[in-house]
């Protein structure tokens, strides 16, 4: 016990230390080294007596390392995989299972979560015929105390029988289980809560990568195998570095989680920035931590891209050669050929002496529909890391071929050309902007993909409109690209639209300045100079106004047309922002949000068309509500609107004060209420809502100018309880019945109810901004809040407790926010304060 005593003490010393040298720096392999070799004294001083005590009567007897520890990465809260290998194992008078006791028991008492297996060789071999984690553990296995010579014998007879020359087997068992696994964990590298283990680009696939080098070479030393020229110099050192970054991230990881934690999720994110150094400890500004949190995930997912592209590149080459004779290339030109269907150079040592041929060898490879073989993949990745290579943003001719790559639309390789590029680093080069938007993320749940790759996904859905992919769902979209004759500008501003979220500022205007730069390089005339920058300072502007703003107010349109100019340009902009918004994250283009930004476009058109001119309004079928605004018919399908007269012609017959109509839409549940419209009636429908345990997620409101005036509202709900399916017609009815009373006096909000899927030291901070809309004859006020049950409530209650009618409402919900405009009559500054406080208060 004094003895296990100590071993704990140890751990917990190995554990500080590490902790402190995690502040210090970021080699995390250097770091695990150290902390592996503390472990292992720890485990061998434990075991070495129960192996002593059990000779001779136990036979030949070895404790070996497997799993992380074995591979020197063992992390602080990692378990500890160990075998103990004997000739003996059914022998009772060997009392191996005894032996095993002794040698586990301190192990666990120490505090090590300790897996130990006991092993014959000859049981071991035949396992890891169908279990390849017997296999694997074959090639880590590292002896600790023991009989050395019984591991080093049972190692040479796997080598024969499963690696080496009979390796191919074992090759296809672990790209089968890689294939299974990346699916398994969400498939991609760009998942925003991450699992460091297991995922694509993790610590498993560099596991892999060790077991291919190890079962073709009999080493994974990759600064060894770089030197033999097995390993291209610059895949082992970007291989080299993202294994550190991740490993030195698992680290921190499992200190902030106290266990073995390998998920990289939301709350453990924000503990991760004290623990490795990137703010003091204590309590710093939610920007600073935001900021710090961010930083600390794009060393993540560029490393998760490293090991993912570059991993891979090398357990291909580790792949037996093929029985068949090599095919004669067939020449493109004299620089490049085809041969076994990939893309092959003369002379790879070329793209180190000029680079742009790297861009060009992925033009042909994209018009041959091939890839590129690895040896010319490696001399690529080679001359991307190269000095010469920054010479690709100054060259006319690179410029030239990266513009020809960024905006041909038969780009249909997986990966596209343009994302090879990116992948290469060769994008970078060319555009030294993109280099701080690589792998950077946005710390919320609203945005699931890095700056990156969502710039990319954009470009990619440009492509496929270009190609007509999209004239079902975008046929607007569609159209307006094939009008598009040079769609240059419209390209590289959707390349760099983002580039200003990686510098301090306003993201619009720091990236129109990138933006400019960028074109101007790009040997772009100074007019689409212009247009490029101002696309770039304008790509938020579309979905702010039509989803935020009154698009029947013609001054709102003369003014955003006004701005744009021209027609070309808004046509652009248009494009740029549907791409844009549908790549935040998969429906976030919603049907809504797209009939509105196609009304904005239509809108801003035919103003830039023929100039402002009044316009009759839209008159109403005779089974349609009368008087509405323009907004609301393009809003609703003509059954739709048919449903609300109806509901409005029973609401007068039958003298009703409210009525309510659920139905299925578009995915969500659809609750439109017809009522007779009073003050405060959207605080109570909201009021009626919440304590029903109804979510209300997006809402239109609307006033039919009659007499008496009926308000048609439209809200997108849901079920507070997510263990429920849907909302019966009981709930619906005892919802009507509350309407039709007066709102009963209402005591303190309720505490709100955060609905953040994660515990989080931050907090969405309510803000609440005011502007008048362009005629000045109203007050636009604006909510944004962390998204939490009966938001709706309180915002609404707010209003009219102080005496301000709600002209017009556009309620919106987006992951973890909320982001509410209501138009109002004007209000005077001290109005204006009034409110600001009692929003502030009832949303604490």
């Amino acid at each position: 016990m004094v003895e296990a005593k100590r071993a704990r003490q140890a751990i917990e010393d190995a554990r500080q230390q590490l902790a402190e040298r995690l502040r210090e720096g970021r080699d995390g392999a250097a770091m695990l080294s150290v902390y592996s070799s503390r472990v292992e004294a720890v485990v061998a001083s434990l075991a070495r007596p129960a192996l002593e005590q059990a000779e001779p009567r136990a036979g030949r007897l070895v404790l070996l390392a497997v799993g992380a520890l074995a591979r020197g990465e063992l992390g602080p809260h990692s378990d500890l995989d160990l075998v103990l290998l004997t000739e003996h194992e059914d022998d009772p008078e060997a009392a191996i299972d005894e032996v095993a006791r002794r040698v586990a028991h301190p192990l666990w008492d120490a505090g090590l979560r300790t897996n130990l297996l006991v092993h014959t060789p000859e049981a071991w071999l035949a396992g890891a015929v169908d279990d390849l984690t017997l296999c694997t553990e074959l090639l880590d296995a590292t002896p600790l105390v023991g009989d050395e010579a019984l591991a080093c014998r049972l190692q040479a007879d796997a080598h024969q029988r499963y690696f080496g020359e009979a390796r191919a087997t074992f090759l296809q068992r672990l790209a089968e289980e890689t294939r299974e696994r990346h699916g398994r964990y969400g498939g991609t590298v760009y998942l925003v809560e991450p699992d460091l283990k297991h995922g694509p680009g993790g610590l498993r696939d560099w596991s892999v990568t060790r077991w291919c080098l190890l079962a073709t070479y009999g080493t994974a030393d990759l600064p060894a195998l770089r030197e033999a020229g097995r390993v291209a110099p610059r895949v082992a050192s970007l291989i080299e570095a993202a294994r550190s970054s991740l490993l030195w991230l698992r680290a921190a990881l499992q200190l902030a989680a106290k266990r073995g934690q390998d998920r990289l999720v939301f709350q453990y994110q924000e503990l991760l920035p004290p623990l490795v150094g990137l703010v003091p400890p204590g309590r710093v500004p939610d920007a600073r931590l935001v900021s710090a949190v961010e930083e600390a995930m794009q060393v993540y997912f560029r490393a998760a891209q490293d090991m993912l592209r570059y991993g891979g590149r090398v357990r291909a080459r580790c792949e037996p050669a093929p029985h068949a004779p090599i095919a004669e290339p067939r020449r493109i030109d004299e620089r490049f050929a085809l041969r076994d269907g990939k893309l092959v150079h003369t002379d790879p040592d070329s793209f180190l002496e000029s680079p742009v041929l790297a861009l060009e060898a992925l033009a042909l490879a994209r018009d041959h529909d091939v890839e590129l073989s690895g040896e010319t993949f490696d001399a690529i990745a080679e001359a991307a890391g190269s000095a010469h290579a920054a010479s690709l943003s100054r060259e006319p001719e690179a410029q030239r071929r990266l513009l020809e790559l960024l905006v041909e639309p038969e780009d249909l390789g997986a990966p596209s050309a343009l994302d090879l590029c990116a992948e290469l680093r060769l994008l970078e080069r060319a555009v030294p902007e993109w280099g701080p938007i690589r792998g950077r993320m946005q710390h919320d749940s609203y945005h699931v993909y890095t700056v990156d790759r969502h710039t990319l996904n954009a470009v990619a859905m440009l492509k496929r409109i270009a190609r007509g992919e999209h004239n079902k769902d975008h046929p607007l979209a569609t159209a307006l690209h094939l009008g598009i004759d040079d769609p240059t500008v419209l390209y590289l501003a959707a390349l760099v639209h983002d580039a200003g979220k990686a510098e301090e500022g306003d993201q619009c205007e720091t990236g129109a300045a990138i933006a400019r730069r960028v074109a101007e390089r790009a040997g772009l005339a100074a007019a689409e100079v212009d247009r490029c920058a101002l696309l770039v300072a304008e790509h938020l502007t579309m979905p702010l106004l039509s989803q935020k703003r009154d698009l029947n107010d013609p001054l709102l349109i003369a003014e955003f047309g006004d701005r744009i100019a021209d027609r070309r340009t808004l046509t652009e902009l248009y494009l740029l922002s549907l791409v844009d918004m549908a790549q935040v994250r998969p429906g976030n283009l919603s049907s809504w949000k797209l009939t509105l930004l196609d009304e904005l476009y239509l809108l801003s058109s035919a103003y830039l068309r023929r100039g402002h001119r009044h316009t009759a309004a839209r008159v109403a079928r005779p089974d349609e509500p009368e008087g509405m605004p323009d907004r609301y018919y393009s809003l609703y399908e003509r059954e739709l609107r048919a449903e609300h007269f109806a509901l409005a012609e029973r609401l007068r017959s039958e003298q009703r004060r409210a009525l309510l109509d659920l139905q299925a839409a578009s995915g969500t549940l659809r609750l439109t209420l017809v009522a007779r419209d009073r003050p405060g009636l959207l605080a109570h429908a909201a009021a009626v809502f919440d304590q029903h345990g109804v979510e209300v997620f997006a809402a239109d409101v609307f006033t039919q100018p009659t007499e008496p005036r009926i308000a048609i509202d439209i809200f997108r709900v849901a079920p507070r309880d997510p263990s429920e399916v849907g909302i019966d017609p009981e709930r619906v009815a005892a919802m009507e019945q509350a309407l039709e009373r007066d709102p009963e006096a209402e005591g303190a909000p309720a505490r709100l109810r955060p609905s953040r899927p994660w515990d989080s030291g931050l907090r969405v901070p309510t803000k609440v901004s005011f502007d008048r809309d362009p005629g000045g004859q109203r007050t636009i006020v604006d909510v944004q809040t962390a998204e939490a049950s009966g938001v709706l409530r309180r915002i609404t209650r707010a209003f009219h407790e102080e005496g301000h009618e709600i002209l017009l409402a556009r309620c919106d919900t987006e992951a973890d926010r909320v982001s509410d405009v209501f138009y109002v009559h004007p209000l005077d500054e001290a109005a204006q304060g009034r409110l600001r406080e009692r929003l502030e208060r009832y949303l604490q």
